[in-house]
């Protein structure tokens, strides 16, 4: 296990190599300068050429690309052609708000997903499976952005029982110090429950409308994979023995039917940090999403490439824990 481990963990430098020469070529070779959107299109070429020249943009692609190579190699990566300022610092400013939000919402998709595919299968051809198949069918074919704008208009401004935008309310974010940049932990630190709940209210909607396809998603396979597990044997004795329905589906069906649903649920960690980008924007949260969103457009290169590969690191760490979570459920998978 030790050494499936250390090999996962080697092979990552050659997967974040090739993300970064991707993420580095598309950047330069799409329409735009970084010295123009800095300064404006009425800047003089004399200026955009200083800029350039400050920035290192007049060098070869190859030239730039080894020097980016070696700054990250040191752990650093660059600072921000807009805010001058490390692109590490900011990073870690806008990651806790993705984690938070990412976190909350596969805890909603995983939950949700799982007892409406748990009692689908149980509950086969009944009202209970049209209907929770139909909602699951329902979530997986709406956009985010569109549940997003629609859930900001009914809940927050109609009715008025949910804050638009933001990760808090303005009194709490002044009022908690910033300890680890995880705003619901540090309101903890703080002993300040009343900022922890409005931080955790905050974060319904923009976490629903995150896990809504992941839900959708998770339901679907749980369902398939459950019924395809009740249909075996020892299911069926479990049931001619006179055992509970709950206990057969809970220790004998639910177990055996993890697999793909694990594999699932890895997937959408992926596409929960994807599907962010679209969240955080909507809900005006300052994750890295925006960040990313608000780095393309001002053709901000070193952040752009810097969020980039924090996601791609966590895309993979997140890939490798849903491997190694197969050997709990399953003992039989040895990786050795």
């Amino acid at each position: 296990m030790t050494q499936y481990v250390l090999r996962r963990l080697l092979l990552l430098v050659p997967t974040l190599f090739g993300i970064l020469f991707v993420v580095f070529l598309s950047l330069h070779l799409i329409p735009g300068d970084p010295a123009t959107a800095l300064l404006g299109q009425h800047a003089t070429p004399e200026s955009i050429a200083a800029i350039r020249q400050r920035l290192g943009l007049d060098k070869p692609l190859p030239v730039q690309f080894l020097y980016y190579l070696e700054s990250v190699a040191r752990l650093d990566l660059g600072d921000s052609i807009v805010t001058r300022t490390p692109v590490l610092v900011e990073l870690g400013q806008r990651l806790p708000v993705t984690i938070t939000l990412t976190v909350l919402s596969m805890i909603i998709a995983v939950v949700g997903g799982m007892a409406l595919g748990i009692a689908a299968a149980v509950r086969r051809a009944s009202i209970v499976d049209y209907l929770g198949m139909s909602v699951a069918l329902l979530g997986v074919s709406m956009p985010i952005f569109w549940l997003a704008l629609l859930m900001i208009y009914y809940l927050a401004v109609q009715l008025h029982w949910f804050e638009p935008t933001g990760i808090a309310s303005v009194q709490y974010l002044t009022a908690v110090p910033k300890v680890t940049n995880f705003f619901l932990i540090d309101s903890l630190l703080a002993g300040n429950t009343a900022a922890f709940w409005n931080g955790l209210w905050h974060m319904v909607m923009p976490s629903v409308a995150l896990a809504t396809i992941p839900m959708a998603l998770i339901a679907r396979i749980t369902r398939s994979s459950m019924l395809e597990v009740m249909g075996n044997d020892y299911v069926r004795t479990a049931y001619a023995k006179g055992l509970p329905g709950r206990i057969v589906v809970w220790r004998h069906a639910l177990k055996n039917a993890l697999l793909p649903v694990i594999t699932v649920i890895g997937l959408q960690f992926g596409s929960l940090l994807s599907g962010a980008v679209i969240t955080e924007s909507v809900f005006a949260l300052p994750g890295l999403g925006r960040y990313i969103v608000a780095a393309i457009y001002n053709r901000d290169y070193p952040a752009v490439q810097g969020a980039v590969l924090v996601f791609a690191f966590l895309f993979v760490i997140l890939n490798l824990l849903v491997d190694l979570l197969y050997t709990v459920v399953d003992p039989r998978i040895r990786y050795d």
